[in-house]
């Protein structure tokens, strides 16, 4: 789940975010609008805060997720009808 949908989901508002995470509201703006994206420390917090709900991958637009990705994997490590 995604930041912002977390935030939904939970009633907070961007201030509320910030005050939790200890960054500027400016910040938590920028990340749920997708113009920057947390550094790591910031990260971990948010995934402390949010139990999990709102991982690192959440923070970048990937081509392939859940099975698709699996399935995707899979198909690039075979090599002549073996797995490698």
């Amino acid at each position: 789940m995604n930041l912002k949908k977390y935030m939904n989901n939970y009633n907070l508002s961007v201030g509320d975010m910030a005050d939790k995470i200890g960054v500027t509201p400016s910040a938590v703006y920028l990340w749920i609008n997708g113009s920057r994206v947390p550094d790591r420390k910031y990260m971990a917090k948010i995934f402390d805060l949010t139990d999990g709900q709102v991982q690192p991958n959440d923070f970048y637009e990937l081509p392939f997720a859940g099975a698709e990705a699996l399935a995707h994997s899979e198909q690039q490590n075979q090599i002549g009808g073996y797995q490698a």
